[in-house]
């Protein structure tokens, strides 16, 4: 029985709401690096953000921040991780994001989706995200947002605020 449940609980790819935010460099991109270096990152690493970054802008951004966190010491794993990701530049509040968002997905099953974003941002992502048919076996991840407790990322995310859809 163990196996089955393992099985349906793999994610196949990681989509990152916010890749270009004040989160990537402080845990996002090592965290990521560190999992390159154990062997165990083996999926699309997708980033969603506003930043009208390129796909060579997000892997030296990443790369950068794995520098400055002082964990640069495997350019194996680097590579790996680098050749794992992915990006879909766009406005949280137009649908073309998440449709872009689902063509890159594909087939993709059970993609997890990682909330690193301003709190504000979260109610609009989630809706947009429902509208495109992206919710399906996806699980989410929910960033505490900075100096609120998980409360009030809850109630945020069931009365979201005027104006944030």
């Amino acid at each position: 029985m163990g196996d089955s449940i393992r099985d349906t609980a793999v994610s196949a790819a990681l989509v990152v709401f916010g890749a270009s935010g004040d989160l990537s460099p402080k845990s996002i991109a090592p965290a990521l690096y560190g999992r390159a270096k154990r062997g165990v990152l083996n999926v699309p690493v997708i980033g969603v953000a506003v930043s009208k970054w390129s796909l060579a802008r997000l892997r030296e951004r990443a790369e950068d921040d794995i520098r400055d966190a002082g964990k640069l010491d495997d350019q194996n794993a680097l590579r790996h991780l680098l050749s794992l990701l992915r990006d879909v530049d766009g406005d949280y509040n137009d649908p073309a994001t998440f449709q872009s968002l689902k063509k890159v997905l594909g087939a993709t099953p059970r993609p997890a989706h990682h909330l690193a974003m301003p709190l504000p941002l979260f109610a609009t992502v989630i809706k947009r995200r429902e509208a495109a048919g992206l919710t399906g076996q996806a699980r989410m991840i929910v960033e505490r947002p900075f100096g609120h407790d998980l409360a009030f990322a809850r109630e945020a995310l069931l009365y979201p605020r005027p104006g944030s859809t």
